[in-house]
């Protein structure tokens, strides 16, 4: 039960259904950089968790976390098939295939109702690309790894701002562990 195994599999899943795009995972939301290096994978898609919100206690140490998985697609022009075209296809295949999907976990609930935003621009459009951004809201039931340990700090310091971060090492004030 994790949250990288959950975007794993939803990987493997859209690339079963869609094997003639370059899919993969991403860290996270794209900056401006980023999107210019993807473009030259098209047609492509990156998945990934942009985050997790609405904890909900399920008893026994298990809480149910509503997780929001981010697919960006970025789609060109080809001889056969417009990037419009593409893109229309891409989107409606990625969007049915995680409504209601748990991804053939228990610990996983049905997807929710997906989005998918055009991000068009004029930029986009001179390099003969397209991108659009689709997200999903999919709660999962997440528990303390058994088994393992837990991380515990063997020291704790303060820091007061403005008075923080690597040149004020020496500002911090220990308050916990050592070796006392």
């Amino acid at each position: 039960m994790s949250l990288t195994t959950l975007l794993d599999t939803i990987t493997e899943a859209l690339g079963a259904v869609l094997p003639e795009l370059d899919i993969e995972t991403h860290r996270g939301r794209f900056d401006e950089g980023e999107l210019k290096r993807f473009m030259i994978s098209a047609p492509a898609l990156r998945l990934a968790i942009l985050g997790l919100s609405n904890p909900e206690p399920a008893g026994g140490g298990a809480c149910d976390w509503t997780v929001r998985i981010g697919a960006m697609l970025v789609t060109r022009d080809t001889p056969a098939l417009p990037r419009e075209r593409a893109a229309s296809a891409i989107v409606q295949t990625v969007l049915l295939t995680a409504l209601q999907n748990n991804w053939g976990f228990d610990w996983v609930y049905p997807a929710k109702p997906a989005s998918a935003r055009n991000l068009y621009s004029q930029a986009l459009d001179k390099a003969g690309a397209l991108i659009w951004a689709i997200e999903w809201d999919q709660v999962v039931r997440l528990e303390r790894p058994r088994g393992e340990l837990q991380v515990v700090p063997s020291e704790l310091y303060v820091g007061i701002v403005p008075e923080t971060g690597p040149d004020h090492v020496a500002d911090y004030i220990e308050i916990g562990g050592g070796d006392d």
